[in-house]
Formats: structure tokens, sequence, C-alpha cells
């Protein structure tokens, strides 16, 4: 549902610039480079590592691939749970779901993003597909508020990837190796933010000043909420993504403390910013996919 959208500056600024978990009962798991870690196209001294799980058209059942990171595991079993009740509730119409998130990695600079979205495998079996990206990134902890620019490179090639048709496992595999990984660029990002959310620089969008006099409001009065459950089409003639920019903002100036994990999408009719300041639960993910 990003797909197409772009930040204001972005096009400017692009131009300058496993296995351990297990899937369901009975299942086949295709496993890629199984004792390796892969780190992507990225050539620093930070090591990105991607890993992804779940089922894609390009495999009979489940496939596995990427680094051994423990975060997938984590998520791996949440999803394997979450989803298995989704599909329990036979009064819950299926729906297309596709988030964009990010994870505190706990110490450090340690960071992951990634990517969950409807998928099903070669013979037409519906269960999500996970991509996830973990690193380092200087500083992020400081300026988490500017995480939806530093990652958006990132959920676009993810974005990309899962639509694409392969003929082989390492035809996929190579897509995502080459998954860009964030940049600490913080003042170009803070640049970004402003020309987007500031509202003496939205003074031609008459809609984005409402908006954002109006999400500031709303971050006021959120208080000590340890999850938040944001919709974005209140605002249909602004896109989400600016308006995800300025929460993020806005609930940094009022809730300084960095969440564990917040969740942008959902369906193309249903756009929401889901944050969590605690562990995530098997009912958070049927709220996800409900």
């Amino acid at each position: 549902m990003w797909r197409g959208r772009r930040w204001g500056t972005q096009t400017r600024r692009a131009q300058r610039q496993t296995n351990t978990f297990g899937a369901a009962a009975g299942a086949t798991i295709y496993h890629t480079n199984e004792n390796r870690d892969v780190l992507g196209s990225v050539s620093s001294s930070n090591d990105w590592q991607w890993a992804a799980y779940g089922k894609h058209p390009v495999a009979k059942d489940f496939v596995s691939m990427g680094g051994q990171l423990p975060l997938v595991k984590t998520l791996s079993g949440w999803i394997d749970k979450g989803f298995e009740l989704v599909r329990s509730q036979r009064d819950r119409p299926p729906r297309f779901c596709s988030w964009r998130f990010w994870v505190s990695g706990g110490s450090g600079d340690n960071l992951s993003c990634g990517l969950l979205r409807d998928s099903r495998d070669g013979a037409g079996r519906a269960y999500p597909l996970l991509i996830l990206l973990n690193g380092s990134l200087d500083h992020w902890k400081e300026h988490w508020d500017l995480l939806p620019f530093a990652c958006e490179r990132v959920w676009n090639h993810m974005e990309q990837a899962t639509v694409k048709m392969y003929d082989s496992l390492r035809g996929m595999e190579i897509e995502l190796e080459r998954i860009p990984p964030p940049s600490p660029m913080w003042a170009e990002y803070s640049t970004d933010k402003e020309a987007l959310c500031g509202v003496q620089t939205a003074s031609g969008n008459e809609r984005l000043r409402e908006a954002v006099t109006a999400i500031e409001h709303q971050a006021q009065s959120l208080g000590n909420a340890t999850e938040l459950y944001l919709p974005l089409q209140q605002w249909p003639s602004i896109d989400p993504m600016a308006i995800v920019g300025c929460w993020h903002s806005l609930l940094k100036a009022q809730q300084p403390s960095v969440p564990n994990v917040v969740f942008m999408g959902g369906t193309p009719a249903d756009v929401s910013l889901v944050i969590f300041k605690r562990p995530l639960t098997i009912n958070d993910f049927v709220r996800l996919w409900g």
C-alpha cells in the first residue's frame, strides 16, 4: 500500500547517495545458505544481516533463508500461533495485510526493520511472509522519530522483492541480498521531517496543517499508554507516510522512551500506525491481521 509513495525529498536524496526456527507441523522447510550468515550488499564496518521466513509462490511450502537471527525465531513463533488463531476464527473474513515495522534491538545501536505481509506458497496456501534486516545504526535511539525516513529505502526494496516472480529460491535470495541498509544521515532526515511536518513549512497545504494540529492534540492526550493504534484514514488526501513521520516526531516529544516495536500499514482501506511499548502477544497479531 506504500508502493509508489515517496517522501517529499526522498528522490533528491537517492540522487545523492535460520534457520533455527520451525514451521507448522508437517510443513516442508526450504533452506538456503544454512550454515552461513548473509550480509547482503553491506560493505561498511557495520554488518547488516537479512533473513526471510514464511511462504512465497517460488516455493512449494515454507521457506527460510538468510542469517540466523534470533528475532526471526521469536517472530516466527509469534506468527505461527497468531495466524493459526486467525484461521480458526471462521467468521473473520480474510484481509490483505502488509506491515512495515521496526524493532528496538535492546542494547547499543542494534536495530531491526522488516516487512510482514500476506503471501502464499506455490500451491496457493496462505501464510505470511516475514523479511527482516538487522544491524547497527549509529545513534538511532536518539533519533528514533526519524526511522520512517531512515528505513524507507529498506522497506521499498522489501516490498518490491515480495511481489516479484522468481524462477528459483536462489533468485529470491539474490534479490534479498540487495536490500540496502539504512544510513545514519540524521541531519538530512531532520530536514526532510521539517519539510513534511513543520506547520510553518506547510503553509501552502491547509489539509496538512489541520492534520498536524489534530495530531498534536491527540499526542498530548495519550499519557503513558503502552500500546497505541492510530488510524491514518482520517486524512485520505495526505500521503499516509507523511502522517507517519509527523506521529513519530510528536510521540517522541510526548514520550521520549524508545518503543519496543512500531508497525505501519494494514490494508489498502485501513492504514494504521501501531506502537507497542511492551512485548508482543498473540492477540496483537490477531488484531493486526484482523
